[in-house]
C-alpha cells in the first residue's frame, strides 16, 4: 500500500509539471538538449558535469552544458538548463507548458531525422506550435520549429520554414548559430528546380541586408545566378567574394562554371569580353590546381584545361 501510495505521489507530481515520459519513472532521466534520453541513476553532480550508471550499469559523465533538464525518479525536475532557459525558482503554468512540449518537440524532431516519418515531424511542429503559444520569446522554438519544417522541405519544397526561421533572428539577431546554419540551409544544391531557386534567391537578399559582408552568402547568390542562368550578376557576387573571402576550391569552380557558360553565349557577339573570360578561365584553372586539396577529379576539369594554354 505504501508503495502504491508513492506511485500515485509520483504521477501527481508529473502531472502537475505536465511532463510525462514513456519510461520506467522508477530511473533518474536526464534529457539532453538535442532530445537524447540517457536512463539511469545519477551518482554525482559536480560543478560542469554529471556522473551516473546506465542500465549496462556503466559508469560515465555528461556536461551540464549539454543538458535541457534532469527528472529524478521521484518525479522532481532536478535542473533545468535550456538556450533560453528562465530561472528555476519559479515555474509558472505557462513554463511548464512550454518545457512538455519543447522537450516533446525535440524528441520527436529526434525521431524524424532517424526514421524519415512525416508523421513524427508532424508532431513535433504541433509541439513546437503550442510551445511557442506558451513562451511566445523563445527564439529557440522557433529555430527547432524551423529545422524541423525544413526537413520536409527536402520532400515537399515548401520554404515556409524561412518565417520561424526569420523569426528566431528576429528575437536573437546575435546568435552565431542562426546565422552559420541560415547560410548552410539556403546553398541551392539540395533542391532542383527554378522556382525554388528563385525563392533561394529572395531568401539570400534578406540575409544579406543584415549580413552584407558574408562571404557564404555571395557564394551562395552566385552559385543560385549560374542555375537561373543569370552569369553576369553571377560573377559579381562570386568575383567579390574571391577579393573578399577565403578562396578555395569550391567558390573558384563556380566563377569558372559562371565564367564558361558567359564565355559561350558571348563568343560571337562580343569577342572582347569573350577574350577576357577565356584568360580568367586559364587563370583560374591553374589556381584551382593548388586548392583542390584532395578533391581533384581526374577529367572533370577536362573542359577547362584548353583555356590553361
Amino acid at each position: 500500500m505504501e508503495k502504491l501510495s508513492r506511485k500515485l505521489i509520483i504521477l501527481l507530481i508529473l502531472s502537475g509539471l505536465n511532463i510525462c515520459h514513456p519510461q520506467d519513472s522508477s530511473h533518474d532521466i536526464v534529457i539532453k538538449l538535442n532530445g537524447e534520453e540517457i536512463i539511469g541513476e545519477i551518482l554525482e553532480l559536480g560543478a560542469s558535469e554529471i556522473k551516473y550508471r546506465n542500465n549496462n550499469n556503466r559508469e560515465t559523465a555528461v556536461s551540464k552544458d549539454s543538458i535541457f533538464i534532469i527528472k529524478k525518479a521521484n518525479g522532481s525536475l532536478l535542473k533545468i538548463n535550456i538556450e533560453d532557459g528562465p530561472s528555476q525558482e519559479l515555474i509558472t503554468n505557462n513554463l511548464r507548458k512550454y518545457l512538455f512540449h519543447y522537450y516533446m518537440g525535440l524528441v520527436y524532431k529526434n525521431r524524424a531525422s532517424s526514421s524519415n516519418s512525416l508523421a513524427d515531424s508532424g508532431t513535433a511542429i504541433a509541439h513546437w506550435k503550442k510551445a511557442i503559444n506558451a513562451q511566445p520569446t523563445s527564439d529557440s522554438a522557433y529555430y527547432h520549429m524551423a529545422m524541423t519544417k525544413w526537413n520536409l522541405a527536402l520532400k515537399t519544397q515548401d520554404a515556409s520554414w524561412m518565417d520561424e526561421f526569420n523569426k528566431a533572428l528576429e528575437l536573437n539577431p546575435d546568435k552565431y548559430e542562426y546565422r552559420v546554419t541560415l547560410i548552410a540551409l539556403i546553398q541551392p544544391g539540395l533542391f532542383p528546380g527554378k522556382d525554388f531557386y528563385s525563392n533561394k534567391l529572395i531568401a539570400i537578399d534578406e540575409a544579406l541586408k543584415k549580413w552584407p559582408e558574408g562571404c557564404y552568402l555571395h557564394q551562395a547568390k552566385a552559385e543560385v545566378l549560374l542555375n537561373l542562368d543569370e552569369y553576369q550578376e553571377g560573377l559579381k557576387e562570386v568575383n567579390y567574394a574571391v577579393e573578399n573571402c577565403e578562396v578555395d576550391y569550391d567558390l573558384l569552380l563556380i566563377r569558372m562554371e559562371l565564367n564558361l557558360k558567359l564565355y559561350k553565349v558571348v563568343k560571337k557577339s562580343n569577342p572582347n569580353l569573350a577574350q577576357s573570360l577565356e584568360k580568367e578561365l586559364g587563370n583560374d584553372y591553374l589556381r584551382i590546381l593548388s586548392v583542390a586539396d584532395g578533391k581533384w577529379v581526374p577529367g572533370r576539369f577536362k573542359k577547362f584545361e584548353k583555356y590553361a594554354n
